[in-house]
């Protein structure tokens, strides 16, 4: 029996190492694939960084151009005033509205409450500096209940070269991904995973504490000083040092998985298979989605990095700075002096006159082109001014350059020639904004795969038993709210709508305007019972931006909504509810409303027959259906005018039903 055990535990440490063997040498295949596809590009940022540094001036250069620097602060300023946003719809109408309201308060605490806010501005710097930004969903904070995300150096980054030259530029697309980190030793001591236990093995650490402690006493500096690494191990460990760490998502005997290695990708300290969490993902587990979003500037086929707006400016950067300084070292020179003849007959002293200035230049003769001897003893020659054509070529930079980023001198904060009308100042701006909506389309596709995972993380992780604490504006003062999971997650994945706050804002005001010349004027009708004239009022208040808390502070659910909101829910789990109709403090009208939104089931079209048959007899029958269709239009008009006005600019997750 111990004999068979014991060739049990070999073969199975046997199959452990030929696994990890097999992961170990697929990791290094694709990470020189990757590498070696990236290298040019990576090679080139690398030396524009080390050109534009502006604490590395080149000693013939005089003045530093930083025309990009510029116009990327430009562009971040214009994203941040009016910033891609998030809004979170309910697919099955009002019926789980509320919880919708309440996850878009989630998201919009968690921006400030876990320094999204930060992120995105590292993100929006990197999306215009290399054309790509990476945002890694790195783990689960347990005690605050939120996802935590990191912004990925795009210099570190390994990508698969197949999706940029198939044009397909989705994160998700890409067969292996690879990127390094730099983490702190207490990081990784402290990490845990979701239960509790260790996120690495303290084996591991040792031998990374043990390889760092040697390298440094090996190391020039330390020689040269008082250092001493005597560190070797987590129990005795009192200091705090930096580690380089090698990320590699990739497909290993079917599974997506990702492996965390040192920096020579030679130790394997953690191996993670992705699970399934949504329903969609269980029947199909190539949908599990990386926890990494792409946001590009402008996707390039063949490039992994795509264009940027180094690409855009660097030749009228580099060519602006040419004639700048060569300009000003013209300005020197005549400034400081010119050439100067000397007649050698008069002036015998050859040494004096040349020692007398550092910047004239002295020619010693005694006749001049003609032959004729000199009479002064000393003229300067004239020096000719700089030329026109200079200042017209940089202007005619200047002007490129604001063609290719589509910036004018109203984006960048400054005044326009007086010449400009309003009105063509107005339609500049406009055409501008034509252009800046569809660099906003591109980004908007990274935006709605970060707040995709961010939901997701929730689905994950966030426990019935949890509580998640949020912070809402109630328009007077800050008031703190605590949730339980259900009260913001439903068994429907919400819309993930992504526009401009002013696009966002623009569909509210024309819903509100639809609401308040269309809807409320029909709240005057004594045939509308109080319930539906209950739900409009809070929609209606809704798109007027007050916050959940006070809507329902001012009009709460009353028992008859509890109960029909409860019916349905019996209904979408395919339960009949038996006192549906037996129940006499049920009202009908409100209970048809409400069973619009059920799942279309056969039990669904039961309930509504049924509900037609009490309700014709009743005579109400015709009110309630004008009702219901303008209930169940006016909660989805969000949608369709957002669609209709911005095509483009709104996008939606469709079909992805998460897990029960």
């Amino acid at each position: 029996m111990i004999k068979n055990r014991e060739k049990l535990a070999e073969k199975k440490n046997a199959e452990e190492r030929m696994r990890t063997d097999g992961l170990r040498l697929q990791v290094i295949r694709e990470y020189e694939m990757g590498a070696s596809y990236v290298k040019p590009k990576r090679d080139q940022y690398a030396e524009r960084i080390e050109n534009w540094n502006p604490q590395r001036k080149k000693k013939k250069k005089i003045l530093n151009i930083n025309m990009i620097s510029e116009a990327i602060d430009v562009a971040v300023s214009v994203s941040y005033s009016d910033a891609l946003s998030v809004r979170f719809v309910s697919r099955d109408g009002f019926l789980h509205q509320e919880q919708a309201d309440k996850l878009q308060y989630v998201a919009e605490f968690d921006s400030q409450e876990a320094h999204y806010q930060q992120i995105k501005y590292q993100s929006e710097r990197d999306r215009h500096f290399y054309g790509v930004s990476i945002r890694f969903n790195e783990w689960w904070e347990d005690t605050k209940k939120h996802p935590i995300f990191t912004v990925i150096d795009p210099m570190t980054w390994i990508p698969d070269p197949l999706p940029s030259q198939t044009g397909k530029f989705n994160g998700q697309n890409y067969r292996f991904h690879g990127f390094s980190m730099q983490t702190s030793i207490r990081d990784m001591i402290g990490a845990k995973k979701a239960d509790g236990s260790a996120l690495y093995k303290k084996s591991d650490l040792n031998n990374l504490i043990a390889n760092y402690t040697k390298e440094q006493r090996e190391s020039s500096r330390a020689r040269n000083s008082a250092w001493n690494y005597n560190q070797v191990n987590v129990d005795t460990l009192t200091g705090n040092f930096s580690l380089g760490l090698y990320y590699h998502f990739t497909i290993y005997e079917g599974k997506k998985v990702f492996t965390v290695r040192d920096a020579e990708r030679k130790t394997l300290l953690r191996y993670v298979e992705l699970q399934a969490v949504t329903k969609e993902e269980k029947k199909n587990e190539r949908l599990i989605p990386r926890p990494i979003t792409l946001t590009y500037f402008k996707p390039r086929r063949g490039d992994a990095f795509g264009e940027s707006f180094c690409d855009l400016l660097e030749d009228k950067q580099n060519g602006k700075s040419i004639l700048a300084n060569l300009s000003i070292i013209k300005a020197q020179k005549e400034a400081r002096g010119g050439k100067f003849i000397v007649n050698s007959r008069l002036i015998t002293n050859k040494e004096a006159v040349l020692n007398s200035s550092p910047y004239e230049s002295y020619i010693f003769t005694t006749q001049d082109t003609e032959n004729e001897n000199l009479s002064n003893a000393m003229f300067e020659l004239p020096q000719s001014q700089i030329k026109s054509d200079v200042w017209s070529m940089l202007n005619f930079i200047e002007n490129e350059a604001k063609s290719a980023t589509a910036q004018d001198e109203l984006q960048r904060g400054i005044i326009p020639d007086k010449s400009m009308t309003k009105a063509e100042a107005q339609q500049a701006q406009a055409n501008n904004n034509i252009r800046s909506l569809l660099k906003n389309t591109v980004a908007s596709r990274g935006e709605k795969d970060f707040w995709f995972l961010w939901w997701r993380c929730y689905l994950q992780y966030f426990a019935q038993s949890d509580d998640k604490f949020i912070a809402l504006n109630n328009n007077f003062e800050y008031a703190g709210e605590t949730i339980k999971k259900d009260e913001f997650l439903t068994g429907l994945d919400p819309h993930i709508m992504i526009g401009t706050r002013s696009e966002l804002d623009s569909i509210d005001d024309q819903q509100a305007q639809f609401f308040t010349v269309q809807v409320l004027p029909m709240l005057q009708n004594p045939m509308i019972s109080e319930a539906s004239k209950k739900m409009m009022m809070r929609h209606w208040l809704k798109l007027n931006k007050m916050k959940p808390n006070q809507i329902y502070a001012f009009i709460p659910l009353d028992a008859t909504e509890r109960k029909c909101k409860s019916f349905v829910e019996m209904v979408n789990a395919d339960i009949m509810p038996e006192s549906i109709f037996a129940d006499p403090s049920v009202d009908y009208q409100t209970l048809w409303i409400y069973m619009q939104n059920a799942k279309s089931w056969e039990m669904k079209e039961a309930v509504l027959g049924a509900l037609s048959q009490i309700l014709i007899q009743s005579g109400a029958m015709q009110t309630t259906e004008q009702y219901g269709a303008v209930a169940n239009s006016a909660s989805n008009i969000a949608l369709a005018q957002g669609m209709q006005g911005m095509s483009q600019g709104l996008q939606t997750r469709e079909d992805v039903l998460p897990a029960k």
